[in-house]
């Protein structure tokens, strides 16, 4: 997918999310982190930095792979969330459900 990109390092996978998280990509966004999650049972690092728009269909995707994550004990970090995004998740009443961190070597520090 031309706006993720993957780095596996250590026990966790980060996902760079770049461009718009929206209806026009949420369904391929899914069903790729899905088989990720599946295939290497990795620790999760959302990070953000270059999310230009989320809509409620990214936050979507977001918390179905929290969910699923969750299924095989994996944590899920997220990392330079926007203001704009952190304001959209705090109108959804979901920065209690979730981690965030300034950088990834935070997450990553985090996570062993």
């Amino acid at each position: 997918m031309e706006n993720l990109k993957i780095i596996e390092s250590g026990n966790a996978m980060i996902l760079r999310f770049s461009g718009k998280l929206d209806f026009t990509n949420a369904d391929d966004l899914e069903r790729e982190i899905q088989s990720l999650i599946g295939t290497r049972k990795l620790n999760l690092i959302f990070n953000l930095s270059e999310v230009t728009f989320i809509s409620s269909s990214g936050i979507r995707v977001l918390m179905v792979s929290m969910k699923i994550a969750a299924g095989y004990n994996l944590k899920v970090l997220f990392v330079a969330v926007n203001e704009k995004a952190k304001h959209l998740l705090e109108i959804l009443g979901l920065l209690d459900q979730i981690k965030i961190l300034e950088t990834e070597e935070e997450a990553l520090s985090f996570l062993k």
